[in-house]
């Protein structure tokens, strides 16, 4: 769990201290205040990457040098994380208890997180690479090696697509194909692994929240196999003409059904929110199964967006989880789920937080 919390030239916060107890905590303010900024911290210190997705320079307070992270993590490693962006040098140092390290792999599931927010609605509309990021991070929070054939594979796709853009010579793309075919297969091959534990949770999790007889469909497809340097010669003049890679593991993909047809054309609003709670349901699980500890849970105001059954959903979520942190604008705490009655609360004003008594 997370004890302590340092925020320093991080979005609007030039310096920011919070400490941290089991059950939940409430930061509190309008919008615009800084709220989801404390959360999206607490995540790039788990993923080393921004659930908005927005890249490592624009994390940096406006006219700064520099942000700098650090948290104490409670439990059985009690571990010192900090991590510090130089924008000159476009740099990112890590460090593991006063240690710097040379490897995100090692930095990544020290501290594990699941984040609830209002862009989870593309889990169930959104293409199958919102999916693909969902089962890419929930397998690096138990197996960070995996960041490694994931990165790997992102640099083969990479020079993969410039050198078809280029129309390279066949004897350069024979080279970097053998490289590509067997990063793809590295990365399927997880997917596949650990897709039908997946699945089963986000299935499993979609009927309870439901209450429906009315089942969700969830396959995982794949085009990449042993035969994948045969696929790439066979579609190589295809894939010249687009100048991108027609076949790899960016091509997997994840397919929803109700009722026989896709989410997109047959789910409903209601449908749309529930398949979403549900895969944070079936990932915060997952992550707990692995590792024999549930991830801290991170909720973004999204509790307002949710009906009764779905509000009861989300404190199913929030009663398996030892930590949790939220954020809000109500200032009366109307609507709040009731696992989060007791929270601790910060005000957050302007990129400031004051702890209520």
């Amino acid at each position: 769990m997370l004890a302590h919390l340092t925020l320093m030239n991080f979005r609007n916060f030039s310096e920011c201290e919070i400490l941290f107890a089991p059950g939940a905590t409430l930061f509190r303010g309008r919008n615009g205040q800084g709220k989801t900024n404390l959360l999206e911290a607490v995540y790039y210190l788990s993923a080393l990457r921004s659930f908005r997705q927005a890249a490592a320079p624009q994390l940096v307070r406006s006219g700064a040098a520099r942000f700098d992270l650090s948290a104490a993590l409670a439990g059985p490693s009690e571990d010192r994380l900090r991590i510090r962006y130089e924008q000159m040098e476009r740099e990112r140092l890590l460090e593991i208890n006063g240690n710097r390290i040379g490897r995100g792999v090692e930095f990544a599931g020290r501290l594990n997180c699941v984040i609830l927010h209002s862009a989870d609605l593309r889990l169930a509309r959104g293409r199958h690479s919102e999916r693909l990021r969902w089962i890419d991070f929930s397998i690096a929070q138990i197996e960070p090696g995996y960041l490694q054939l994931l990165a790997r594979f992102q640099r083969s796709l990479k020079h993969r697509n410039a050198a078809l853009k280029e129309r390279s010579t066949g004897a350069e793309l024979d080279a970097l194909d053998q490289t590509y075919a067997a990063a793809c297969a590295a990365v399927a091959d997880r997917r596949r692994h650990y897709w039908p534990e997946l699945s089963q949770r986000l299935l499993a999790a979609y009927d309870v929240i439901s209450r429906s007889e009315e089942k969700l469909g969830a396959t995982f497809e794949s085009e990449v196999d042993g035969r994948v340097l045969q696929k790439c010669s066979a579609r190589r003049a295809q894939e010249l003409d687009a100048g991108i890679s027609l076949i790899g593991a960016h091509r997997d993909a994840v397919h929803l059904t109700l009722r026989d047809l896709g989410v997109g054309h047959a789910g409903s609003e209601g449908q749309t929110r529930t398949i979403a709670l549900a895969f944070k349901i079936a990932q915060a699980r997952f992550i707990r199964d692995h590792l024999g500890r549930p991830p801290v849970l991170l909720i973004d105001d999204v509790w307002g967006e949710l009906d009764e059954t779905r509000r009861e959903g989300l404190e199913l979520l929030m009663a398996e989880s030892p930590q949790i942190l939220l954020t809000s604008t109500e200032v009366s705490g109307r609507g709040i789920p009731a696992t989060a009655a007791a929270a601790v609360v910060w005000e957050v004003v302007s990129g400031t937080v004051k702890r209520q008594s």
